[in-house]
């Protein structure tokens, strides 16, 4: 491989590298923050929220375990979700 092109992707590489691990810095700030905030929130909310989020149960199957009208269950998801957002955006 030419000098030239050997220190052009040499360079790229560094970059892409570079790139990589600012993305993986900001994603565990990220997750950090959205830790910290859901523990801020009711355990009802929390749970309801790391249950159809991180689980990816439906709200309907949701509403079935906790034995609660789906009407309900998307409320305490809503009202969850508008708070999580607030304490995000601090």
């Amino acid at each position: 491989m030419p000098l030239l092109l050997l220190i052009l992707f040499s360079s790229v590489q560094g970059a892409v590298y570079y790139h990589a691990s600012t993305l993986a810095m900001a994603a565990a700030q990220e997750g950090a923050a959205l830790s910290r905030c859901l523990s801020e929130l009711d355990a009802r909310a929390a749970a309801v929220i790391r249950t159809a989020f991180y689980e990816g149960v439906t709200y309907e199957a949701l509403a079935q375990r906790l034995g609660a009208p789906l009407g309900t269950v998307k409320s305490w998801v809503r009202r969850g979700l508008l708070k999580l957002r607030a304490c995000l955006e601090r």
